[in-house]
């Protein structure tokens, strides 16, 4: 089948019970004998087809520059798979760049498929990410295992199919920002107490919504990017944002606080472009850090190098953008809200990744213990059992 082009909302996929439709032109087929499934990121149907051009000579430029053609049943290289991988499966843009810097390294470069082995994977690893085993199995096997893994399938066969050994992931460690974290910051933003009524609409969203901090931004070079204007419905209390992550399109529900906030907001009132002024997460940072210092919930110390040179070390943090997410999931899991609910709040497409979120809470834990114990304490007691005559 060649490659063709679906238009908005006449693709729907189903995952673990949340329900995903494509927000823009889709190109679907095989191309190449490989199966592709791509967002355009367009609408117009005239842009949509200048994407499927650009796409197959692009594919065919990879091709070219891979070495063999990619013919079922024959020797590749690993950096022409890891090219055929992105390609066909339309990865998001932090794998493409993960891809890219395994594709650099010495253990690869010019060794087939079949001649990549498990401690080349090992080797990789380390080097690349020597302390942190998570990064580790996200950034390195992980990946090495699904491009391994699809040159194993049948339509390309070009390695056999093998396992990859991970090594065994990290303890769960509490990712909860401190218990005062959101009060601190709400009171400081808030544009009664002369703070920017920007950052103070963006700490409500942060800590409500629970989206990753590049989800809220638009980046200026993706023009659906971040939280826009015109992807937010009041009336339906939802919005429609792109998932970096997994590199897809979701509808979310919209807290009424935020609803009621972003009402109020002038750019809304505009009509358009995005909500919030920030393009990368480090224009974020850039207030938020200082701005947790003053309330003593990120702690830091002068440190000065061998040579010189002054710079901040942090000695202790009790509040980043990613733990207002964690949060979230932590408190819907402690008010009994069903796990494919907490899903389709964080946009997993999951479950294992949701229960990452989710973290056990002290004061749930004794106010359960609290609760058995009344109910332990109100036990009546059975009345005695009857004698059977003789």
């Amino acid at each position: 089948m060649a490659l063709t082009l679906k238009p908005p909302r006449t693709i729907r996929s189903v995952k673990n019970g949340v329900e995903y439709w494509n927000r823009h032109q889709q190109l679907v087929g095989t191309f190449r004998g490989r199966r592709v499934n791509v967002s355009t990121g367009e609408t117009d149907p005239v842009k949509a087809e200048e994407f499927r051009i650009d796409f197959e000579s692009g594919a065919l430029k990879t091709e070219r520059q891979g070495g063999p053609t990619a013919a079922t049943g024959e020797d590749v290289t690993f950096l022409y798979a890891a090219d055929a991988y992105v390609v066909a499966k339309d990865v998001s843009t932090e794998d493409t760049k993960r891809v890219e810097r395994l594709k650099t390294q010495p253990e690869v470069k010019g060794k087939t498929l079949r001649q990549v082995t498990q401690d080349d994977i090992n080797k990789i690893a380390k080097r690349l990410y020597p302390t942190s085993i998570d990064s580790q199995i996200r950034s390195v096997y992980t990946l090495m295992a699904a491009i391994l893994h699809y040159g194993a399938e049948d339509a390309n066969d070009w390695c056999p199919y093998r396992r990859i050994e991970k090594p065994p992931p990290p303890p769960k460690r509490n990712r909860l920002p401190a218990p005062d974290a959101y009060a601190k910051l709400a009171a400081a933003t808030a544009p009664e107490n002369g703070g920017d009524p920007k950052q103070s609409l963006f700490i409500d969203w942060l800590f409500r919504q629970g989206r990753r901090v590049t989800e809220y931004l638009n980046d200026g070079v993706h023009k659906n990017s971040g939280i826009l204007v015109e992807h937010i419905d009041l009336g339906d209390l939802c919005y429609e944002t792109h998932v970096s992550k997994s590199n897809h399109w979701q509808v979310f529900e919209l807290d009424e606080v935020c609803a009621g906030r972003t009402a109020n907001d002038a750019d809304f009132k505009r009509g358009g472009g995005p909500l919030f002024p920030w393009r990368t997460r480090h224009q974020v940072y850039a207030w938020l850090n200082p701005l947790c210092e003053r309330l003593g919930l990120r702690v830091t110390k002068e440190v000065r190098t061998a040579k010189g040179h002054k710079y901040k070390k942090v000695v202790s943090v009790k509040m980043t953008p990613h733990r207002a997410r964690h949060l979230l999931g932590t408190q819907l899991a402690a008010d009994h809200v069903h796990q494919a609910n907490i899903q389709g709040i964080l946009g997993h497409r999951d479950r294992k990744s949701t229960d990452r979120y989710v973290h056990a809470d002290r004061a749930a834990m004794r106010g359960a213990l609290a609760t058995r114990a009344k109910r332990l304490d109100t036990v009546q007691a059975l009345p005695p059992a009857k004698k059977e005559r003789a």
